[in-house]
C-alpha cells in the first residue's frame, strides 16, 4: 500500500507493529499479540517455516527495518526460500487478533 509501517521491539521479546494511514499518522488503535500463541518452526529455517494454523491465512513478512518482502496466503507452510539471511517478522491476523513473531532465516 506505500503507506510507512513500523515495528518496534523491547528487551523482553515485546514487539509492537503500528501501520500508516493515508493522512500520513500512525494508527495505533488496534491490537497486536506480541505472545508466542502460535508454534512456528524450525527457527532458525531454511526453507519452508511451518506455523501451527491449519486455516487460509495472509501472511506478511517484514524484514528488520519494516520493508514488506513477501506476502502470501498458505495454511500452515510459508515458502521461505528465496529470502536472505537474516531477522525478519512474521505478521498475520487469526481469530481476530494481529499477531507479529520473529523468525531467523
Amino acid at each position: 500500500d506505500s503507506l510507512q509501517d513500523f515495528i518496534i521491539g523491547n528487551k523482553r521479546g515485546g514487539l509492537s507493529l503500528f501501520k500508516g494511514t493515508l493522512d500520513s499518522t500512525v494508527n495505533i488503535n488496534h491490537s497486536v499479540s506480541t505472545k508466542n500463541q502460535y508454534m512456528l518452526y524450525p527457527n532458525p529455517v531454511k526453507d519452508i517455516l511451518n506455523i501451527d494454523i491449519k486455516k487460509l491465512t495472509e501472511f506478511t513478512i517484514y524484514n528488520l527495518t519494516g520493508q514488506k518482502v513477501k506476502s502470501i496466503f498458505a495454511t500452515n507452510q510459508i515458502p521461505v526460500k528465496n529470502l536472505d539471511k537474516g531477522i525478519y517478522f512474521l505478521s498475520f491476523t487469526h481469530q481476530n487478533t494481529q499477531s507479529v513473531i520473529k523468525f531467523i532465516k
